[in-house]
């Protein structure tokens, strides 16, 4: 199955002098936070048990490491963001076709520069078995046939993304913490998810009431395109949490919008 999906790289703003424009955000840059990306170096350090665990995920069960030592993610947007967060030993991802450089700017500085490409939705399975992962994590997107080929070289997971398919605005949450599960390290994700919250929570105070007063859109600019975001979008589901109105067509409860471009 292919899916397309639309994502914002932005951090939460300065809202001492909120404007509109201000309020264009994404969720996976507000994961990255300081007091979030620590505890997987422990987890590592006591790698090379041998031990594995059960992993219930769309391929059904799967035996993966406690404590994988060769991460291959292909997932170039919150899977990857949630792999570094937890600092996963990753040794090749998806370098996104979309993003110069293959991922976004507020990741660079932890080595995925060196790494090599794995494939965008069409993987390469020869890359992928030359790197010798003992774990593999994935999106929802794999196309028919390729995670079975991807289970011959590798336990493989991979998780649907309800990060863009909103159950609640909080469904991008719910993903991280299934990564990072079969990652071995829920704690590091719960503790930058709990700095998140605490992030809105500051936004909101400085707000101070303003909050019924602005309807907000959320837009991605690239060459050549100019792209709304939809309800069911990661920057949608901060703004819909942060209690923002949106216009019509892009409140959550409204259909995804093919020809937003």
């Amino acid at each position: 199955m292919t899916r397309t999906t639309l994502r914002p790289g932005a951090l939460l703003p300065e809202v001492d002098d909120v404007t509109r424009r201000e309020f264009l955000i994404g969720a996976a840059g507000l994961l990255l936070l300081p007091d979030g990306c620590g505890g997987g170096q422990d987890r590592r350090d006591a790698s090379g048990s041998g031990e594995t665990k059960v992993i219930e995920n769309l391929l059904g069960k799967t035996r993966v490491p406690v404590n994988p030592e060769r991460v291959v993610v292909i997932e170039g947007y919150t899977g990857l963001d949630t792999a570094v967060l937890v600092e996963a030993p990753i040794i090749g991802f998806s370098h996104s076709p979309m993003i110069e450089g293959g991922f976004p700017e507020y990741l660079k500085g932890n080595g995925l520069s060196e790494l090599p490409d794995v494939g965008w939705i069409e993987v390469n399975l020869e890359t992928i078995a030359s790197l010798d992962p003992d774990l593999i994590v994935s999106g929802d997107f794999l196309e028919d046939g390729v995670q079975e080929n991807l289970s011959s070289v590798a336990p493989t997971v991979a998780f649907e993304n309800i990060g863009y398919n909103w159950e609640t605005p909080t469904g991008w949450q719910r993903y991280v913490l299934r990564f990072a599960g079969a990652l071995g390290d829920v704690p590091a994700a719960e503790r930058a998810i709990a700095g998140f919250e605490e992030r809105l929570d500051g936004v909101r105070q400085r707000l101070d009431g303003r909050l019924d007063e602005l309807t907000v859109s959320a837009v991605r600019i690239n060459a050549g395109s100019f792209q709304l975001y939809p309800g069911q979008g990661p920057g949608s589901a901060i703004l819909e949490q942060l209690g923002v109105g949106r216009p019509e067509g892009q409140r959550p409860e409204d259909e995804p919008n093919p020809n937003n471009s």
